[in-house]
């Protein structure tokens, strides 16, 4: 897919990942619904969007609402013109974890990351025309493997969405709509920033990720995921499909393996 001239909704926009995919598509040509629950950083994507000479707009949204996602998509659609991209970026998290967290909060978790997600694809594709168009879900490596994880509702709903991606291979052809995923490891957010700053030298250097493994010398960067997800928008080949990145290694598809 051509992204010069397309109309892309981009979730979480206000920050991160996914104000780093959001102003990418922009710089490639895309007009932009910035949708978020945070507005003040989210009017600072729209503003960095406009200075590529793109239009953008904020979409204040809760995405586990189905009212909240269908004025997201409306968004697109009346303001912006139309829909030709979807990026479920949207994340919650949560300082207590499944089992011993009351049901409310590891739930938001699953409804925000897994639900936000289903409800992304759903209504936009009722809003997609008889071009088509192209959906990348943001997964994590949290979601890979049946080892032990320290956030098990998060890595759940990650390992959710990449099942979810390959599930919905066959909309390429039924709708023209390829359906496309990205898992990064650590990415060096605005928020892993933060968390990095306050800890002294020793805790940064006994820091672990829900793996129990050690922080790795160098995480990605929000840019880094960005491209990955641009491309996976552009290759018209890529179909049901989940790009990992791990810290240190080139990024690499879970293989398309079939049962036996």
């Amino acid at each position: 897919m051509v992204i010069q001239d397309r109309v892309a909704v981009v979730t979480g926009a206000a920050a991160g990942i996914g104000r780093a995919i959001a102003t990418g598509l922009a710089r490639e040509g895309a007009d932009v619904v910035v949708a978020d629950v945070d507005e003040e950083w989210g009017q600072e994507t729209v503003a960095l969007i406009r200075e590529t000479g793109r239009r953008a707009v904020f979409s204040e949204v809760d995405v586990s609402s189905e009212d909240g996602v269908r004025r997201m998509i409306d968004a697109a659609v009346s303001e912006l013109g139309g829909l030709d991209i979807v990026v479920n970026n949207a994340f919650e998290g949560t300082s207590n974890h499944f089992p011993d967290a009351a049901p409310g909060e590891w739930g938001r978790v699953i409804d925000v990351v897994l639900r936000g997600t289903m409800l992304g694809i759903q209504h936009g594709l009722a809003a997609m025309g008889p071009g088509g168009g192209a959906i990348v879900n943001v997964s994590s490596v949290a979601g890979l493997g049946t080892q032990p994880y320290s956030y098990p509702e998060y890595a759940a709903a990650k390992a959710a969405i990449i099942r979810l991606t390959g599930a919905l291979g066959r909309l390429a052809e039924e709708r023209n709509v390829r359906v496309n995923c990205v898992a990064p490891d650590w990415t060096a957010t605005e928020f892993v920033r933060e968390r990095f700053e306050r800890m002294t030298p020793q805790e940064r250097a006994n820091a672990t990720d829900g793996y129990g493994r050690p922080a790795p010398e160098r995480l990605l960067e929000p840019a880094d995921v960005a491209a990955a997800a641009l491309d996976l928008i552009r290759d018209e080949a890529m179909v049901g499909r989940t790009l990992v990145m791990w810290c240190g290694e080139e990024p690499r598809l879970i293989p398309d393996d079939r049962w036996e």
